[in-house]
C-alpha cells in the first residue's frame, strides 16, 4: 500500500489516500464533503433566523 498524508504529532498521520503499492496514484475527488456539511449548516441557520424574523413581524 501506498499512503499520501501528512504527520500529525510525533506517531500519527494524517491520511489523504490510499492505493495499492505498484500502481499509479488515482486523481484526487474535487468534492468536500467538510465544506458541503459547514455550507449546509450555515445555510439553515439562515433560513431559520429569516423564518423567525418574518415570524415576528407578521
Amino acid at each position: 500500500m501506498e499512503v499520501c498524508g501528512r504527520r500529525a504529532g510525533f506517531n500519527e498521520l494524517i491520511c489523504d489516500q490510499i492505493w495499492p503499492a505498484g500502481q499509479l496514484r488515482p486523481p484526487r475527488s474535487n468534492f468536500n464533503i467538510e465544506l458541503l456539511l459547514a455550507s449546509s449548516v450555515v445555510g439553515y441557520g439562515l433560513i431559520a433566523f429569516f423564518l423567525g424574523l418574518v415570524g415576528r413581524l407578521g
